[in-house]
C-alpha cells in the first residue's frame, strides 16, 4: 500500500489528502509534546478548506480534492476554470469568513466566563489562519479576492502582474524579518516555513499567471457561445504590437476586438480579431508574439480549413 493510499480519505465527491510531509511534522510534534496543538491546527486547516469547497458547491461547481500541507491547505475546483473572477471572489473568501467567525463565537465565548486552554487556542489560531490567507498575494485567498476586484478595473493581466509585484515585496519583507530575528539569536520556525511557501507559490503563479488569464479569456467566449450578449471594446492596433500588451486591456463582462490594418498586393484592408485568437497565438508563438502573428495564424487556420473542404467530396464518395 503507498504512502498516498494510507493518508488519503474521501468524504463525498471530495478527496482529503494529507501530504506526506505534515504527517512527518505531526510525529516531530508528538515528540516535543505539542502533538494536541498540532492536530487542532490541522482540523481548523481543513474546516478553513471546507468553507472553500462548501461555497463551490452553492456556486455550481464541482470540489474534488483537500490537500493538507504543513503550512496550509489547497483545495481544488472542478469548474473554476471558467466561473469567472467573481465566482472566483467568492469561494476565496468563504475559508477567511470561516475562520473569523470561528474566532469572534470563541472569543464570546471566552468573555463570557469560558477561559479554558482549547477556546484560547481555537481563537488564536483561527484568527492566524484567518490573517495569513488575507495576505494581498497569490495564491492566497487576499491575492485571489484582490485580484477579482482589480480586473473590473485594471483587466485580469494587469491585476495578476500587480499581485505578483506585491508578493514580491511582501516576501521580501518577510526575509528580512527572518534574517534579523535569526541575527539576533531568535530564528522563528514557522516565519521561515510560511516565507518559503509564499517564495515557492510566487514562482508557481508565476508559471502559470498565462494559463490564468487563459481562463478568463475561456469564461467570457464560453458565455458568447452560450448565447449572452457582451459589450465590445474596439481598439485600432498596429500590426507590430505586443499580443500580451493587447490583452493587458481585457476586462470582464466584455469582449475585446482589434483591428489591424493591412496591405495586400497593394490594397488596404481592416481584418478584426478577438481575445480567444490573441490567447491561442501566444500558446502557439510564445510571449514575444505581434498581432502580425495572429493575422498570420489567421491566415494557415484558413488554408487549412480550404484545404479540407476540397478534400471533402473524396471522402463522400460512396464505396461500390
Amino acid at each position: 500500500m503507498g504512502v498516498n493510499t494510507m493518508i488519503a480519505l474521501r468524504c463525498g465527491s471530495i478527496r482529503l489528502v494529507v501530504h506526506p510531509l505534515t504527517m512527518a511534522t505531526m510525529i516531530v510534534l508528538a515528540l516535543i509534546g505539542r502533538f494536541w496543538e498540532g492536530l487542532l491546527i490541522l482540523i481548523l486547516v481543513a474546516a478553513h478548506e471546507g468553507a472553500h469547497a462548501l461555497a463551490a458547491v452553492l456556486l455550481g461547481l464541482r470540489p474534488r480534492e483537500i490537500r493538507l500541507i504543513p503550512v496550509g491547505g489547497m483545495l481544488r475546483v472542478e469548474g473554476l476554470t471558467g466561473a469567472g473572477p467573481a465566482v472566483e471572489a467568492l469561494v476565496a473568501a468563504a475559508g477567511p469568513a470561516f475562520s473569523l467567525l470561528t474566532a469572534l463565537i470563541t472569543l464570546a465565548a471566552y468573555r463570557s466566563g469560558c477561559h479554558t486552554k482549547i477556546v484560547i487556542d481555537i481563537f488564536k489560531y483561527s484568527a492566524m489562519l484567518c490573517l495569513f490567507n488575507l495576505l494581498p498575494a497569490l495564491p492566497m485567498d487576499g491575492g485571489r479576492i484582490l485580484r477579482a476586484l482589480l480586473s473590473y478595473l485594471i483587466g485580469f493581466a494587469s491585476a495578476t502582474k500587480l499581485l505578483k509585484l506585491t508578493g514580491l515585496a511582501l516576501i521580501g519583507g518577510m526575509t528580512g524579518a527572518v534574517s534579523f530575528l535569526f541575527f539576533y539569536g531568535h530564528p522563528n520556525l514557522t516565519l521561515i516555513f510560511v516565507t518559503a511557501y509564499l517564495l515557492s507559490a510566487w514562482h508557481r503563479e508565476k508559471e502559470f499567471a498565462i494559463y490564468d488569464l487563459y481562463r478568463e479569456i475561456a469564461h467570457k467566449s464560453n458565455a458568447l457561445k452560450s448565447g449572452k450578449v457582451l459589450p465590445v471594446r474596439e481598439y485600432i492596433i498596429l500590426p507590430d504590437t505586443r499580443v500580451l500588451d493587447l490583452l493587458g486591456l481585457c476586462r470582464p463582462g466584455a469582449w475585446c476586438c482589434f483591428r489591424v490594418e493591412v496591405n495586400a498586393a497593394g490594397a488596404a484592408r481592416e481584418i478584426c480579431f478577438g481575445e480567444d485568437a490573441a490567447m491561442n497565438t501566444i500558446i502557439d508563438c510564445g510571449s514575444l508574439a505581434t498581432a502580425a502573428d495572429v493575422l498570420r495564424q489567421f491566415g494557415n487556420r484558413r488554408r487549412r480549413s480550404a484545404t479540407v473542404r476540397r478534400q471533402q467530396p473524396a471522402f463522400c464518395q460512396a464505396q461500390d
